[in-house]
Parts: C-alpha cells; structure tokens; sequence
C-alpha cells in the first residue's frame, strides 16, 4: 500500500500562496484592475508574511481567514474588498505595535492602487482591515462582522490547532523577547476572560451556530492554563 504523501511546511505555504493569487487575478479582472504588476506586488505580500519569526500571523493564518471568506462569500456586500482585507489585514505584523492595523491598510492600499483597483474598493478595503484592530462593528456591517468573525475562526478549532495557535502567539511575543512572560499573562488572561463574557463569539448567525460551542470549550480551556 502507498505511504499517503506528507506535504511540508514549505509545500504547504506554496499552495496556500498559490490559490490566494489565483484568486487576485480573479477579482483584479472582476473589478476592471490591471494584472502586468500582479506577480511582484503579491510576491512582496507574501514576503511580509514569512518574515519576521512568525509563528501564527503568517499565511497558515491567512489561509484560514481566506476559507472562511470563502465559504460564506454568499453573505457578503462587497466581496472583492473583503477578500483583500482579509488576505492583506496582517500583512504588517510587529508584536506589540499599536499601529498594525493601520500599516496594514496603508500596504494594501498601495498594493491595490498599483493594480489599478476602482478608489471605492480600496477604500472600502482598508475600512474593512482597520476594523480588525477592535473587532467591532454596526450590526448592519455584513462585511465587518465577515472579517472579524473569519480572524477569530481558529477558536473553533480542534483542540490540537488550537493549542498550536496558543503557543504561536505566545512565542510571537514572549520567546521573541518583545513582552514578558508576566505582562503576556495578564494580558492574554484578559482578553480570554473578556471574550468568554460574550453571549456569543461570532457575530455571523451561520458562523455562530457551527462554532460558537466548541470556540466557547477551547477559550475556557486555555484560561484554565492561563491561570494554573
């Protein structure tokens, strides 16, 4: 019987970077943008994404992000904006920054901008991404709720994942030496316990329905690891 074939790392951020472009080209036609900077601009992307000893906000994570988009594109308003907020809306990542978020928005606007997109779907854009630095939304946002509900889908998670995604924001800032153990436990403590104050903890009602049980398991989890 044939061994069934066990794809590395490399391989697997290949293939994930492999359907994200496809997917720009798509929608750069769709929205009457120009594809002859295409190859560098999103090479540059995912460049971002590997560099800088990231452990989970590299492209497994925007992968991810990009399956949930995806799956409830049926949902959304603007499709082509969220799809480029979600690829790009970690594309600057520094641990501990106050302003990734916004550096976010400003590369994928220049991106966008260099691939000639229309100024309202860059706009739109980076209204999208700059709402991942709360996490909050109007009620009526469909596309916000999208995206902030796709960045925390690793919640719902098998625990193994789950706990992989723990480790990765922990040796993101702490074993990077940009926080102290101390302050990242009083910090991540915090946000566990305030997420785990929600009645929900996704805003989409699919989303929540299929996920919200088993985010709600693994938070509580992780809190009692926290706090042991």
């Amino acid at each position: 019987m044939d061994m069934p074939e066990v794809i590395n790392r490399p391989q697997q951020e290949l293939l994930i970077a492999e359907r994200l472009k496809a997917q720009w080209s798509t929608l750069v036609k769709s929205a009457g943008g120009k594809l002859s900077l295409l190859d560098s601009e999103f090479s540059k992307m995912v460049r971002e994404y590997q560099s800088g000893g990231r452990v989970y906000h590299n492209l497994f994570h925007i992968g991810k992000v990009d399956e949930v988009l995806n799956r409830y594109r049926h949902l959304a308003r603007n499709f082509v904006a969220l799809k480029f907020a979600g690829d790009g809306h970690d594309v600057i990542y520094i641990p501990g920054s106050k302003t990734n978020e916004e550096d976010s928005a400003s590369h994928i606007r220049g991106v966008m901008t260099k691939l000639g997109m229309p100024a309202s779907i860059v706009t739109e854009t980076e209204r999208i991404i700059l709402i991942t630095k709360d996490h909050k939304t109007t009620d009526d946002d469909i596309d916000g709720k999208l995206m902030i509900d796709a960045d925390f889908v690793i919640f719902a998670s098998p625990e193994v994942e789950y706990d992989a995604y723990a480790r990765g924001i922990w040796q993101e800032y702490v074993d990077s030496g940009k926080v102290s153990k101390d302050a990242f436990r009083e910090g991540r403590e915090k946000l566990v316990r305030n997420w785990l104050k929600r009645d929900r903890l996704f805003l989409i009602d699919e989303i929540q329905k299929e996920s919200g049980f088993l985010a709600r398991k693994n938070l509580e989890r992780e809190l009692i690891l926290l706090t042991s």
